[in-house]
């Protein structure tokens, strides 16, 4: 079993032996280039495609323990769009899709000799393009087509055959993830919300036994695990301080305040609320930097 982590690089789970072995990042050939990982597929050749934030596709080939990068370069249109990949997805002829941070979607013929990653900038029925859309997680469904779900943007639909972009409803949440129902004309959506709806519905349904029930929804945090990517110059270190207005991370220290409020009598007559702690943020994603 493979598995992707957060700052900690890919991690490979041997049942028969019940052990970790670690494949570290690095500078060298046979090292990640970037120890943030937000998705692996194993191909055909049972081989890696290891989707990382900010180091773009690292392919790994197990025989040779080797790893070959495959990085945006703004003078090559056939390079991948972004090096902050945050979904990846293998058809059914084995065929990649990459859902980035930043450029919208690419498609990857790997039955290719030559790797050149197609940018798919199709427009919705609104005429906007794909590629302003920031990707968090993709689906395939029973048609081959594939779901798409953004940062703030709400639902995408693009028909593979037709090469047609549809946004489906009026939602502008934010998609975590997307998953089969055991109804295969269906799919199950996460949203960001459905925390903050679980809260409110437990509020409504114990208030009547004087017990309130709220949230804090904080902001990224400055701790030991982020510091590898609160560096200047780092894509989303730049990402956070841009769309946040108080311009820096979040401190542990900062949810001191408000969870003592929550804990208190003082909120005695708060109920079904989310108090977010995040410099900001929140009012910020979804808008363009301008509107900012």
């Amino acid at each position: 079993m493979w598995i992707g982590t957060w700052a900690g690089s890919v991690n490979y789970f041997d049942r028969s032996y019940a052990i970790f072995d670690n494949i570290i990042s690095g500078d060298g050939e046979n090292t990640l280039n970037y120890n943030i990982v937000s998705g692996i597929v194993e191909d055909r050749y049972e081989n890696l495609w290891i989707e990382t934030e900010g180091g773009g596709i690292n392919y790994y080939d197990k025989e040779k323990k080797k790893f070959t990068y495959y990085l945006y370069d703004p003078n090559d249109e056939k390079s991948v769009s972004s090096n902050n990949i945050k979904s990846i997805l293998k058809d059914k002829k084995g065929n990649l899709w990459i859902g980035t941070h930043d450029n919208g979607l690419n498609f990857l013929d790997t039955g290719k000799t030559t790797i050149q990653f197609e940018r798919i900038n199709s427009r919705n029925q609104n005429s906007k393009l794909l590629s302003n859309y920031k990707i968090l997680s993709l689906f395939k469904d029973a048609n081959e087509n594939i779901w798409i779900g953004t940062l703030a943007r709400g639902l995408l639909l693009y028909d593979t055959k037709l090469k047609i972009l549809r946004k489906i409803g009026d939602t502008n949440e934010s998609i975590q993830c997307i998953i089969a129902a055991s109804d295969q004309n269906q799919i199950i959506i996460g949203e960001s919300d459905e925390l903050k709806m679980l809260t409110q519905n437990m509020a409504t349904e114990w208030a009547k036994h004087n017990i309130q029930i709220n949230g804090i929804g904080p902001g990224y945090f400055a701790t030991s695990q982020t510091e590898p990517i609160r560096v200047d110059g780092h894509p989303f270190n730049e990402f956070i301080l841009n769309r946040t207005p108080a311009a820096k991370w979040v401190n542990p220290d900062d949810l001191a305040g408000a969870t003592i409020f929550l804990a208190s009598r003082a909120s005695d007559f708060v109920n079904g609320h989310i108090l977010y702690v995040d410099g900001g943020i929140l009012a910020t994603i979804g808008k363009s930097s301008s509107e900012n």
